[in-house]
């Protein structure tokens, strides 16, 4: 089992970064999570750009 850690400094830079960009306040769960979603939809996208959802 692996544990990752992210530093909370690290995730307010997220938060503000993204509460910047919109009028919303996000938890650091919905920070970890997107970041989390935006990269496995970045390494799961084929060099076509199109990203294809499992069967």
């Amino acid at each position: 089992m692996r544990e990752f850690v992210f530093p909370n400094s690290k995730l307010s830079v997220l938060k503000k970064a993204v509460s910047s960009a919109t009028n919303d306040i996000p938890t650091r769960v919905e920070v970890l999570t997107s970041l989390l979603y935006k990269t496995a939809v970045a390494a799961a996208t084929p060099t076509s750009g199109c990203f294809k959802p499992s069967c």
